[in-house]
């Protein structure tokens, strides 16, 4: 075909030897005056971008404006690699060309237009011992942009391409032999996309011609990838719930928990193997009836459960439930049985809830079991008061006959120490009693500190003098070591000093005759400390463990008869506890002394605190003679413990009756209308307080003071005798000095 080429920058249009052969047969002139004349069309399509077809260029000729021949020819814009027109294209046809000259223009305008990359290539003969060569003859601009290669038309693929593969000469050899399509798919190495290609042979047998369409499918392939992997861990997500839903199924069925899935409906859903043991399958039942009353020990204890109480009907209203329920058999009617039972509600995927979960655990067993060992420990506590009780009513007659022998006038020499033995074992025995009784009421939460500022240093002085006589006993040395300033804590006093004694009982207790205790108390802080030191047969390892613990204590040997129930220092750690402080113990070993520090919270002292002085030594001195004799009447079941107490009263002065019962007791109020009441509480037939009563109710003995005397020294046993009229109340065995105290005077009624 006749071609001539416009390129900007260049002086002069380029054409073919097709285009110098025609012009003067075609167009009657030169291709340099066909150049000329064409000009301004050239200019149009540079300008507009757009092809221009010219179906006579002849009479644009300036010396042949007459022609009557048409020469038909058409103008094509050329784009640079920017896109922008850079040049002109003629090609002229000749009129038997005209036609085919069309159709090419169809088909280059669909090939150049289609996403398909096109390619047409010619094979090279084959040279032997390398791959067989071929040259790009067309390319698309699709092809271009699958492939990566551009420039290629009229070039060998060796001359383009660095490394070749293989397959593709053998599979265009093999398309050229057959005639047969090839429809594969492709990865270009040089691209790394996948393609969809198509490889035809053009031509009959022989040709060497081929063309080739390539279809992007990357995408396709990875999507199609990635729909695999989701299926593939949808199938495995879908393996490991159904995993999980047998998993969980099998707990549920294990569990030793009844087990009820229920619907908005109230349905039965689910019922695992306990819930089938208790209450059968429920699933067959579609309304069952239930009954059950609240076993929580709260103040709703017992009673029935109305139907929105249940655990089941508030978790379908979205609440979360866990109440103790005493259940009867919503099958039987009969079965009953105590239950923690939690409900939760269970929701769709939209949140709304659609039914409940209920667990109830069995726990009857657990609950008889508290309720045994509750019973045990109230047992357990009623013994040790019974215990304390049964032993102060042999211990007052012997204090009485103490008191009695220390006071004769004519009492020889042995017969005075023998009431100080006396007395000191009674005093001994109604500490241990005392602390046996701490002991109860602290596991039992009944003690109560009354805590206010105060200066350890007079407690402890007060302490020693408690253990005086045990340290003097046993010939032990003393050493006590006191700062000048004061060791201000909060606390109760009494409690504080009963703290320190038990310590310093427990050294000497421990602690062979004529020994070292070493009490030292000091500021370390913010805190006071104060250490119990002794030389005595200290600790092992094991006794240390277990120092603290009630009813603990170090072996005794036979010299040792001191020894008491294990409690004074298991009381101590509970009254330190209770005072905010901390109790430690600590020895290097049998034979090696023990040491015990206490460290109490320090405080700051209050401007309102007083300098408080060293504690003085108490010593009990014998009763002075009453201003005036009383007419009193003794009320005792037990014999001796009214007659002792009857001597006592005589030989101060007193005018004193006895009587054994409450009967004979109002008898004699009538007859002798006495001025003072002394009463025991555990009175056979009518007891002490409703005596009490009777005498507060009579005209004779209304104006007369009642004082109780009982060997029940619990707090409540107090408050119920004072309520029923008693003015004191007092615990055997009797404390002398708060007697004779009482009888000098009405004085305030409380309890002692």
């Amino acid at each position: 075909m006749p071609m001539m080429l416009w390129w900007q920058g260049r002086p002069a249009p380029m054409f073919n030897q097709a285009l110098a052969r025609c012009t003067d047969a075609a167009f009657g002139c030169s291709a340099a005056e066909l150049a000329a004349a064409l000009k301004p069309d050239m200019q149009l399509v540079m300008q507009t971008g757009r092809a221009l077809e010219l179906p006579d260029a002849a009479h644009r000729l300036l010396h042949r404006p007459g022609s009557s021949a048409r020469q038909p020819c058409c103008l094509h814009p050329m784009q640079g690699e920017d896109g922008r027109t850079q040049g002109v294209l003629l090609i002229g046809t000749l009129a038997h060309m005209q036609a085919r000259w069309r159709e090419r223009m169809d088909y280059a305008a669909v090939i150049y237009a289609m996403d398909l990359g096109f390619c047409r290539i010619e094979m090279l003969e084959p040279v032997e011992g390398e791959l067989r060569d071929y040259r790009f003859l067309e390319t698309n601009p699709a092809y271009e942009t699958h492939s990566g290669m551009r420039g290629v038309v009229g070039r060998r693929a060796s001359e383009v391409v660095e490394q070749r593969e293989p397959f593709w000469p053998r599979t265009f050899e093999r398309v050229l032999a057959s005639g047969q399509t090839l429809h594969t798919t492709v990865t270009l190495r040089s691209t790394n996309n996948s393609f969809e290609a198509w490889i035809m042979r053009l031509g009959g047998p022989g040709s060497r011609e081929l063309a080739m369409l390539l279809k992007n499918v990357t995408a396709q392939i990875h999507a199609e990838q990635r729909l695999q992997q989701s299926e593939h861990k949808a199938r495995d997500a879908a393996r490991r719930a159904e995993i999980e839903r047998n998993r969980l199924a099998a707990m549920v069925e294990a569990t030793p928990a009844a087990v009820l899935v229920i619907d908005r409906q109230h349905r039965t859903t689910l019922v695992n193997s306990t819930a089938r043991q208790l209450w059968g399958d429920l699933r067959a039942h579609p309304n069952p009836r239930w009954v059950g009353r609240w076993a929580d020990g709260g103040p709703r204890h017992g009673q029935p459960l109305r139907g929105s109480q249940w655990p089941l009907v508030r978790a379908l209203r979205g609440q979360t439930v866990r109440e103790v329920i005493e259940i009867t058999s919503p099958t039987d009617g009969r079965s009953q049985g105590i239950f923690l039972v939690s409900a939760e509600p269970t929701r769709d995927s939209d949140g709304a809830i659609d039914g409940a979960v209920v667990v109830a655990l069995d726990i009857s067993d657990r609950v008889l079991a508290e309720q045994a060992l509750k019973r045990a420990n109230n047992r357990k506590d009623e013994f040790l008061a019974m215990l304390a009780h049964e032993l102060r009513n042999p211990l007052a007659p012997i204090a009485m006959a103490a008191e009695m022998l220390g006071r004769a006038d004519t009492a020889a020499a042995s017969m005075a120490d023998t009431s100080a033995v006396i007395t000191r074992q009674v005093r001994h025995m109604r500490g241990l009693i005392d602390d046996l009784l701490d002991a109860s009421r602290v596991s039992r939460g009944l003690i109560e500190i009354d805590s206010r500022e105060l200066d350890l240093r007079p407690l402890v002085h007060e302490a020693v003098e408690q253990v005086q006589p045990m340290l003097q006993s046993l010939s032990h040395a003393l050493q006590l070591q006191l700062p000048p300033d004061r060791l201000i804590v909060r606390g109760d006093d009494k409690r504080l000093v009963q703290i320190l004694s038990n310590l310093l009982h427990n050294a000497a207790k421990y602690t062979p005759a004529g020994g070292h205790i070493h009490v030292c108390a000091e500021i370390d802080g913010d805190a006071v400390q104060v250490r119990v030191s002794d030389n005595g047969i200290g600790m092992d390892r094991l006794t240390l463990e277990h120092a603290f613990e009630l009813f603990s204590q170090a072996e005794r040997s036979v010299d040792r008869q001191q020894g008491g129930l294990g409690i004074g220092l298991a009381l101590v750690k509970k009254l330190i506890d209770l005072h905010g402080g901390q109790v430690q113990a600590a020895s290097a070993g049998p034979g090696c002394g023990s040491v015990f520090t206490v460290r109490l919270p320090r405080m700051q002292a209050s401007p309102a605190l007083p300098q408080a002085a060293q504690a003085p030594m108490r010593v009990q001195s014998a009763p002075t003679p009453p201003e005036a004799a009383l007419k009193i009447l003794v009320v005792d079941d037990n014999v001796d413990a009214a007659r002792t107490l009857v001597m006592f009263l005589q030989a101060c002065g007193h005018s004193c009756e006895v009587a054994h019962d409450a009967q004979q007791a109002l008898l004699i109020a009538q007859r002798q209308q006495p001025q003072l009441f002394i009463l025991d509480i555990g009175l056979p037939g009518m007891d002490g307080r409703q005596l009490a009563r009777q005498l507060r109710q009579d005209r004779a003995s209304r104006g007369a003071r009642i004082l109780a005397l009982s060997g029940y020294a619990q707090p409540q046993e107090q408050e119920a005798a004072l309520a029923a009229g008693f003015d004191h109340y007092l615990v055997k065995p009797v404390d002398v000095e708060r007697l004779l105290g009482l009888l000098q005077g009405p004085g305030k009624a409380a309890g002692g």
